[in-house]
């Protein structure tokens, strides 16, 4: 294990938001984590979302060598989740007490994949472009399904057309008896659809 250092923090989790959440504005929490020696009583600490610009708050408080404290980005520093859509989260910490981080290849967590809740009707149609209500491959939904969950019952209809796909489902957050998910192809002669 590596000594521990003076003001040594970084990101280790982000704790919201955390699927199955609705879309919209949403706070951001992280998760700082004190890897260094001494009480760290402030730090810079930021994020950005699929590259975006980076939100920056100057955090204050205390957290111990060892110690963890959430740090939620609210109200204008909270970020807009839009339907369908998946997002990746980058989150690092800089000037632990005002000084160089001791260790800055902890500070950085990169990345956090997460994506809004999906409830309602969808299609999957690769003939028009991707929106809140379209996906143009299976691919796409399912790694939304798997990324968000559900917090309705979801239903896809499937435009014909050949998708040469292989996907995977995994346990999707908020599925069960009644929140189910769907996949229809339509009525039709049942030899083309696989």
């Amino acid at each position: 294990e590596t000594p521990a250092v003076a003001d040594d923090i970084g990101i280790s989790a982000v704790a919201a938001p955390v699927a199955p959440f609705a879309p919209g504005s949403q706070n951001v929490t992280l998760t700082l984590k004190n890897f260094g020696n001494t009480t760290v009583t402030s730090a810079n600490v930021s994020y950005s979302i699929n590259g975006g610009s980076a939100v920056s708050i100057a955090w204050t408080g205390s957290v111990s060598p060892g110690g963890t404290v959430n740090v939620t980005f609210s109200g204008a520093n909270a970020y807009t989740f839009n339907a369908a859509t998946l997002y990746t989260i980058r989150a690092w910490t800089s000037q632990p007490n005002g000084n160089a981080d001791g260790r800055p290849a902890n500070d950085t967590l990169m990345p956090y994949i997460t994506a809004p809740a999906s409830c309602g009707n969808y299609t999957i149609d690769k003939t028009i472009a991707a929106s809140s209500t379209n996906f143009t491959s299976f691919t796409n939904a399912v790694t939304i399904l798997n990324y968000g969950g559900i917090s309705c019952p979801v239903y896809f209809g499937v435009n014909s057309g050949t998708y040469n796909e292989q996907v995977v489902l995994n346990n999707i957050v908020g599925s069960n008896a009644i929140n189910t998910i769907t996949f229809d192809g339509g009525s039709g002669n049942s030899a083309t659809r696989i």
